[in-house]
């Protein structure tokens, strides 16, 4: 009954820890919009103050969209939760599960002998974890 119980609240823990990841990578996601906007608005108050009509700096944007969602799955990947990255670097790690990324030295994106850096986004390992999630 005992054993019932913990299982349950492992299931539950797990469950409640993709949750908050998700929620974390939204808001990385956010601010990086934020630092985004704030750097656009930096070049068009430069370009007005060089004289550059804002219809001539409207030519010039390069229009892009924000893209990354994410979802469960029902294996892990080893993801990346620098805000400027968040993207899946090895899909279906079979490392065992873990939260801490210096323990993900030993997974392949990491295959630089005197790097500690992934060989897929180059971020640091530290900002990698296991995640039940993939994105979009």
């Amino acid at each position: 009954m005992l054993t019932n119980e913990f299982s349950n609240l492992y299931v539950a823990k797990s469950k409640a820890e993709a949750e908050v990841l998700m929620a974390t990578h939204k808001l990385a996601l956010i601010e990086k919009q934020r630092v985004d906007l704030e750097l656009s608005k930096k070049k068009a108050d430069k370009q007005t103050a060089l004289g550059i009509s804002l219809a001539d700096q409207l030519a010039q944007v390069t229009r892009y969209e924000y893209v990354t969602k994410a979802r469960k799955v029902d294996h892990h990947n080893t993801v990346c939760n620098a805000p400027s990255c968040l993207k899946v670097c090895h899909e279906k790690c079979k490392l065992p599960f873990t939260k801490d990324g210096t323990a993900l030295f030993r997974c392949w994106i990491n295959d630089n002998d005197n790097d500690d850096t992934c060989i897929q986004c180059g971020c640091f390992t530290e900002s990698h974890t296991h995640a039940t999630i993939e994105y979009y």
